[in-house]
């Protein structure tokens, strides 16, 4: 799903147009938060902390997911009608 936001001045007629996948913004502001959540150490966010592949413990899991809903929600109730 995309959603298209348009950025507007005043009163004046939008000036700009932009395309947005909704759920990869929604997961990277759910990461990019998860991260300042968690701490700089981020000691315990990774199931396996070698990895190439972003894989959370269980319980930065479960963070991720309120937060991703909480993202995908707000960017979902301001799209454009």
């Amino acid at each position: 799903m995309k959603v298209t936001l348009t950025k507007k001045e005043s009163n004046a007629k939008p000036t700009e147009v932009v395309s947005v996948n909704i759920l990869e913004l929604a997961s990277e502001l759910a990461d990019m938060e998860l991260k300042l959540v968690w701490g700089e150490t981020r000691k315990g966010l990774y199931e396996d902390e070698e990895s190439c592949i972003t894989t959370y413990s269980d319980e930065a899991q479960d963070i991720f997911n309120d937060l991703y809903d909480k993202y995908y929600s707000l960017i979902e109730s301001i799209q454009e009608v």
